[in-house]
Parts: C-alpha cells; sequence; structure tokens
C-alpha cells in the first residue's frame, strides 16, 4: 500500500496519519531518510515537501557525523500528518546537544542545520531523555492521506 494516497471522489484536502521508519546508521542514513520522505511527495505542497527532504537530511546527517551512529547502529525516522500540521522526529542513541539560545546565519561549510531549522520551520526542539530526539513542525499545504 502507499504511504501517500490520494483522496478520490472528495472535495476537501483531508491529511492524516502516523510512519515511523527504522533506519540503518552510517554514510548511507541520510539518503535512506530522503527516499523515505519522498512516500510523502502526494500529500504534501512541493514547498513543504522539499523544506522536510532539506531538514530530515541534515538532521540525520547531523546524527551520523556527531552522534557516532554507525552501520550497527538506527536512527528512528516519525513523520506524523495531522490537519494542517506535520511533525517530524529524528531519534538516536547519540548524546544529544543542547542547542544555543540564539542561532545567526554563518557562511561556515558547517552549522546550516540548526539555522535551517530555525529558518523553515514553526517550531523545532531537541530531548535528550534516552539518546536523542530533534523534531520540527512545519505547515502541510497538501492533499491526500498518509497510510499505514
Amino acid at each position: 500500500m502507499e504511504f501517500a494516497q490520494k483522496i478520490a471522489d472528495s472535495g476537501q484536502t483531508v491529511v492524516s496519519g502516523q510512519r515511523a521508519l527504522t533506519l540503518r546508521g552510517g554514510p548511507g542514513a541520510a539518503s535512506a531518510a530522503r527516499s523515505a520522505v519522498d512516500s510523502l511527495s502526494g500529500a504534501l505542497s512541493p514547498e513543504c515537501h522539499e523544506d522536510i527532504r532539506l531538514l530530515v537530511t541534515e538532521i540525520v546527517g547531523n546524527a551520523v557525523r556527531h552522534g557516532g551512529m554507525t552501520r550497527r547502529s538506527s536512527v528512528e525516522l516519525c513523520l506524523d500528518v495531522r490537519g494542517d500540521c506535520v511533525r517530524v522526529e529524528i531519534c538516536d542513541s547519540g548524546p544529544g546537544f543542547k542547542p544555543p539560545t540564539e542561532i545567526q546565519f554563518s557562511a561556515d561549510d558547517s552549522g546550516w542545520g540548526l539555522y535551517l531549522l530555525n529558518q523553515l520551520t514553526t517550531d523545532w526542539g531537541v530531548e535528550r531523555d534516552h539518546g536523542a530526539r530533534v523534531w520540527f513542525e512545519l505547515p502541510v499545504t497538501g492533499s491526500g492521506v498518509l497510510t499505514g
């Protein structure tokens, strides 16, 4: 069954559902996460889809790079669409981090992930209970339904 399934015979836009995936860590994790997000393309506006793709790539890449997620470890990706909002969570067993209180633009080669989170999302945060959980929320303007 398709992850994103358009609703036929409906004059309304209905977007809802949740999907959780466990991805193998290591160098291929960001690419696998992007592929998972691509299955949402029919349920979200093109702009929202591209923003999620970019942010998931950045965050999963950081989990691998800074959290030490090797091929033997895993990264959890959760996509939750409810009405006009999509929430994305990326969880790993790494130590996490405390976000800075101020995030400014930098022309450096690194550090873009937090800047992009700050610019593209309506809300985001980091939780460090059992590993690291980075989450963010974006408005949805698409048509379709997420199915398990």
